[in-house]
């Protein structure tokens, strides 16, 4: 089917459905032999299918936690894909290879930014104390490249008196992340040890792979 496409001019330009209907089935096959018997599989053709697997894997993940997020949070989904619609949508010319490594790096860059670094700055609301009987004040937490820094227990303010709240009642909703102070030390052993973590398991994964 790819060689007879290339008979003519028009239709070699149209390679998406050629090459998506042989990468799937080279993919159920690759999936199915290799859960079956793997031992039959071609060893040359397992580089390709895993690497296509984990593509697929990776952006059926993005693709999957983009559109619940926008159910959640807007109860419709306005934009299905990741990034900028029109660079991602799929041209008639190009290989399913092509398109697969495309998304699959739009959903790696969209999912880069995670933890401490998707930071939202602070919202500030209008505090009408003057009308309320009780006022909390809620817990802060600040941190810093060594960890915790310094916690601070929320309260609650009734005719001047402020009484600390316990238990599930401490609730801690700012979060204030500051550079490291000038007392953390040079090395940080802690960089180290996840180092040396990493490299034991690099080991163990090779041992593996050759086993």
């Amino acid at each position: 089917m790819i060689h007879f496409i290339g008979v003519k001019q028009s239709w070699s330009n149209q390679r998406l459905i050629p090459t998506t209907i042989c990468s799937v089935l080279t993919l159920i096959h690759f999936h199915s032999v290799l859960w079956v018997a793997p031992s039959t599989y071609p060893l040359l053709n397992y580089v390709s299918c895993i690497f296509d697997s984990v593509l697929l894997l990776v952006i059926l993940v993005a693709f999957s936690l983009n559109i619940l997020t926008q159910l959640l949070l807007e109860g419709s989904v306005t934009h299905p894909f990741v990034g900028h619609a029109a660079s991602l949508m799929p041209k008639w010319d190009e290989d399913f290879s092509s398109v697969l490594l495309r998304l699959g790096i739009a959903s790696l860059e969209a999912t880069s930014v995670a933890g401490l670094g998707n930071e939202v700055s602070a919202i500030s609301l209008t505090e009408r104390s003057e009308i309320l009987k009780y006022r909390v004040q809620y817990g802060e937490i600040e941190m810093s490249r060594a960890g915790v820094s310094s916690i601070t227990h929320a309260t609650e303010g009734h005719e001047g008196r402020h009484t600390r709240m316990e238990g599930f009642s401490n609730e801690i909703r700012h979060v204030r992340v500051g550079p490291s102070s000038q007392n953390d030390p040079m090395v940080d052993t802690t960089w180290f040890t996840e180092c040396k973590r990493f490299g034991y398991a690099v080991v163990r994964f090779g041992l593996g792979c050759g086993r």
